[in-house]
């Protein structure tokens, strides 16, 4: 119980700074969703005074897609947010699970979040990390945004919560003026929500690199490449509208999150809440989605439209009834013979159609090649991480230096069934600001590894992309723990491989 009132039930979740929990109001018997500060981050007074600042920001704001925030808790070295229960899933984990979304949920997600940011930059506020991870996605059907823990105040004479000069934002959605000048206003918003946008379409977001920091300063160097070259059934109209909003310099983007929110709209005239989004399903589950169903049912014109050609039927002499089954069975003979034409053309292109990866299954364990005693780091927790439960973990032994001092670092060794073709592996950590890199390998190493396609851990769930290797052994390998105010150590609580047979 928390402040004599809510009722923690089940943890849902856990993130660099808190975890949330399913809970109860006993006094309003509602449910709600309690944010509960780290304990070791309870003795920070900056990251105290951030997380506070969170609920301050989102409880002045009443939008319809912005989680609500209902009550705040500081008591007895506890600190927690009460928010709306929000059942579902993030837009990180839905991209993770699908790849890409429908041009038309798309647009549906970024209408509802430039409706919240409509909102919040009227009241003053500039959310500074719209993210995938901060995009909820609820089995109604319903887009909210959360995380308001950065959020700017223009209005208020304050200080920023953060140091001067430091970026403040993820790395892959910051706008340009975010990473260059540490400045923004309510077009850097517009810019993040279009590289949400284009990563929503296309796969991966326009700008990548072997780090954050190369991630960051890649959009100052480099133009972001049509999001039709790597999604051509795109429409024009959508394309324009994320490269309008992800041109460098601010005044060329759309003025206001409402003029964005306006103008997706106008594309599609119709009802943009139709989409492909699951609906009534549990977080993470499969669902019928809006637009799936309308497509599997009969068209609501085509009753009306029967009846129109029956009628004029009757009108028709017996000569046009010949006529028309003689050119009907003309048309039969030509497709028939089209599709035979085709047949050939249609085995060959199914061979070379790419199975899609799914997430395969591995035994894990610890990696320390410069250890002693015991096999391994921590190798009894190894398979936490891929026990399918967030609130097991496998960790490293702590460390008095952020890069371990004797040791050029350790890992988790992931090992496949058989060889297979690595696409991608998404990391679940709880520790944020660590460092280290990818291996796919053909077996398992038994020194300290090097190259890779190296990562820094900023927020979680992590997608480390386009892999392309084949190998039978995936290894993290982690060369740097990141800072902290105790002795080092880095947790990941879930991992998963996603791959495909060999040539598949």
């Amino acid at each position: 119980m928390l402040g004599g009132r809510y009722e923690l039930r089940e943890l849902v979740g856990t993130g660099g700074m808190a975890q949330v929990w399913r809970g109860v109001d006993r006094t309003l018997g509602r449910d709600v969703a309690v944010k509960v500060l780290h304990a070791h981050l309870a003795q920070d007074d900056a990251i105290v005074t951030r997380f506070r600042h969170e609920a301050m920001a989102a409880a002045q704001l009443s939008n319809p897609h912005i989680v609500a925030v209902y009550d705040t808790i500081s008591s007895h070295g506890i600190d927690a947010i009460v928010m709306e229960m929000v059942d579902g899933e993030t837009l990180r984990e839905h991209l993770n699970r699908v790849g890409t979304v429908s041009e038309q949920t798309a647009r549906h997600i970024a209408i509802s979040i430039a409706d919240a940011l409509d909102t919040a930059h009227r009241r003053g506020f500039v959310h500074r990390d719209i993210k995938p991870a901060n995009i909820l996605l609820c089995n109604s059907g319903t887009v909210k945004l959360a995380d308001f823990g950065i959020a700017k105040v223009d209005f208020e004479m304050t200080a920023d919560l953060t140091v001067e000069g430091t970026v403040v934002g993820t790395a892959t959605y910051l706008a340009p003026e975010q990473v260059e000048l540490g400045i923004v206003d309510a077009r850097s918003d517009l810019y993040s929500l279009a590289t949400v946008l284009f990563e929503s379409v296309c796969g991966s977001p326009p700008f990548r690199g072997d780090t954050q920091t190369t991630t960051a300063l890649a959009r100052l160097h480099q133009t972001p490449p049509s999001p039709r070259s790597l999604r051509p059934d795109l429409s024009d109209a959508l394309a324009h509208t994320i490269l309008r909003n992800l041109q460098r310099d601010p005044d060329d983007r759309f003025p206001s999150a409402a003029a964005l929110r306006d103008h997706l709209a106008q594309l599609d005239p119709g009802d943009h809440t139709r989409t492909d989004l699951a609906v009534g399903a549990g977080v993470g589950g499969a669902g019928v989605g809006r637009a799936g169903a309308a497509e599997a049912a009969p068209s609501a014109a085509a009753p009306s439209a029967n009846k129109n050609v029956s009628s004029r039927s009757r009108r028709f002499g017996a000569g046009a009834v010949i006529v028309a089954f003689l050119v009907i069975a003309a048309l039969v003979v030509i497709a028939a013979l089209v599709i035979h034409d085709n047949r050939g053309a249609q085995r060959a292109a199914s061979t070379t159609t790419t199975t899609p990866a799914t997430p395969a299954t591995v035994t894990v364990d610890g990696f320390d090649p410069d250890g002693s005693g015991t096999p391994g780091e921590n190798n009894s927790l190894a398979a936490n991480a891929v026990d399918g439960d967030p609130t097991t973990a496998w960790r490293t032994e702590s460390y008095d230096l952020q890069t371990f001092g004797t040791k050029t670092g350790v890992g988790l060794l992931l090992n496949l069934d058989d060889e297979r073709a690595v696409d991608r592996i998404v990391i679940d950590s709880p520790t944020l600001g660590w460092k280290g890199s990818v291996l796919v390998l053909d077996e398992p190493p038994t020194a300290a590894p090097d190259g890779g396609r190296t990562f820094e851990f900023e927020s979680s769930p992590l997608a480390v992309d386009d892999l392309d290797q084949a190998g039978r052994s995936v290894l993290i390998w982690i060369t740097d723990l990141g800072p902290s105010n105790e002795r080092h150590r880095v947790e990941i609580s879930e991992v998963t491989v996603y791959s495909r047979p060999v040539g598949g």
